[in-house]
């Protein structure tokens, strides 16, 4: 059984990714032929290293690739079910919102809570992985089969040229992305502040990016600001948080303030996917697309926007259930992130059978370094010598097949057409983005929300997974920014200061000059 490195992340713990693996080596095995065998994740210094068992991550690729292309049914049905647990879950997280005190609650109130929220979120993750399996997996696979397709489709027309022209518009979602409709949310608060005649030291203060004493001085600017955070917040948190704070959203607004006019930016978001829209219809008639093409670019299209609408769902029920994570924290003596260290048969031992002190010893050993296996729906968690071992020997493999790979280019998938030459910012996590500026290559394992303000000021975007409705291809295509996906070792190769070139059109990284 040969085991894949798929993923790597800062700022992960064990919880809440572990359901996900949970659901993958078993549960989706209720709407798929395959699951994957076996899953071998480890964490040091709270960067995730995730390993899948190669051959049966691929059948599950391909299978959902083949189901969603041969049955339309099945396609529609993914879409409707991925809306109908989102909702579900949402509900329950009302519910937990609702709870005033959780303190009132018994340990198995508390304890029930997090098991029903296990159910519900494994229940949508089934679905969920659909999305994710297409381009998230070792290979982009409804990227793969669309560009073979259309690449093929176009030679037969001798139209091979405008390949990047079309495909660019013919694969994207005419949805706005959650990112997107923050965006808009954000530049009509700033509107509403500029239309009130006393504002001046407000945006001032905006400018400056100077949140001291702001709610004090400003009660009223301030209550806008804690309704965008209540709606937006989870944004930012990806899978260990923090939720958007009051000073991220006064930087992303003194953003908005120095691109000008903030009218024109939020027209020019919305006219991008009414321009969209039209430009599909107008290729589509030129080109003559038969129906397989239109509607695989369709299963394309939404595809992108129901990824990034599920992983939102997660990242709203993730902050929502900190709740319940902090008071399982308070209870057994111990802080939130250790906690997320242990699962749930670890809380349930630890609070029912009185053992808090052996887990508080366990947790913070994870902390350091561990690892565990997902076979079947099981898991088993290893820490100390044993996770050590485990590690090294993944290492080992990883090492190996990273040293064939050194070579002066790198080759990944088009996400968005164009070049552009910069200096390479390696972006992990959201305090990283700080250090793109103006013209950078924005290189990262795989964006995310948390990430918009640096992917905004980056000339490119490179990353090592994802293909066609990844979040990166998603930002791209709103931005007009070159943009390559899928390059598998963009961090392992490059290295910050790094002068590049990407060539997005060929689907090439081209390294000039090393730092």
């Amino acid at each position: 059984m040969a085991l894949k490195l798929l993923f790597e992340r800062d700022n992960m713990y064990i919880y809440p990714w572990y359901i996900s693996d949970l659901t993958i080596t078993k549960d989706i095995g209720k709407i798929s032929r395959a699951v994957v065998k076996k899953a071998v994740v480890y964490f040091e210094k709270d960067r995730i290293h995730m390993y899948y068992d190669r051959e049966s991550a691929n059948a599950v690729g391909e299978g959902f690739l083949k189901k969603l292309i041969d049955d339309k049914a099945f396609f529609r049905k993914s879409i409707k079910n991925i809306y109908q647990y989102s909702d579900e879950l949402m509900k329950f997280c009302k519910r937990i919102d609702r709870i005033a005190n959780v303190k009132k609650l018994s340990d198995k109130q508390l304890l029930q809570l997090y098991l029903d929220y296990m159910g519900k979120l494994r229940t949508l993750r089934v679905w969920g992985w659909i999305p994710s399996s297409m381009d998230g997996m070792e290979k982009a696979y409804l990227s793969d089969y669309l560009i073979a397709e259309f690449r093929k489709y176009l030679e037969k027309l001798g139209q091979e040229k405008k390949f990047s022209d079309y495909y660019t518009v013919l694969s994207s979602s005419e949805k706005k992305s959650e990112v997107q409709e923050e965006e808009i949310a954000r530049l009509d608060l700033l509107l509403k502040i500029m239309a009130d005649k006393k504002s001046k030291n407000v945006i001032q203060d905006i400018e400056k990016n100077n949140y001291k004493n702001f709610s004090e001085k400003y009660p009223s600017v301030d209550k806008l600001f804690q309704k965008h955070l209540k709606d937006f917040g989870w944004l930012t948190y990806a899978y260990a948080g923090p939720a958007m704070t009051a000073e991220y959203l006064l930087g992303a607004l003194a953003e908005n303030l120095k691109t000008g006019d903030a009218k024109k930016q939020k027209n020019i978001i919305l006219n991008h996917y009414e321009n969209i829209r039209k430009e599909k219809q107008r290729i589509q008639k030129k080109i003559k697309l038969p129906e397989n093409l239109k509607y695989a670019f369709q299963v394309s299209a939404e595809m992108m926007f129901i990824k990034d609408f599920r992983k939102g769902i997660y990242q709203k029920s993730y902050v929502a259930m900190d709740k319940i994570i902090n008071e399982i924290a308070r209870r057994l003596v111990m802080t939130s992130k250790e906690i997320k260290y242990l699962v749930l048969e670890d809380i349930k031992d630890a609070i029912n059978n009185r053992k808090a002190k052996k887990y508080r010893k366990i947790a913070k050993e994870r902390t350091r370094r561990c690892c565990y296996i997902a076979i079947n729906g099981g898991i088993k968690v290893f820490e100390g010598k044993e996770a050590k071992e485990i590690i090294t020997k993944l290492k080992i493999e990883s090492d190996k097949e990273f040293d064939q790979e050194k070579t002066g280019e790198l080759k990944g998938m088009m996400a968005y057409k164009g070049k552009a030459k910069g200096m390479v910012k390696i972006v992990l996590v959201a305090k990283d983005a700080a250090k793109v500026k103006d013209g950078d290559i924005l290189v990262s394992s795989a964006t995310n929300p948390d990430l918009i303000m640096g992917l905004k000021r980056a000339a490119a975007i490179v990353t090592d997974t994802g293909g066609i409705i990844s979040h990166a291809a998603i930002v791209s295509r709103e931005l007009k920014k070159p943009c390559i996906v899928g390059t598998k070792i963009a961090t392992k190769i490059l290295k910050d200061g790094d002068l590049v070139e990407v060539d997005a059109n060929r689907g090439i990284v081209k390294i000039l000059r090393k730092a």
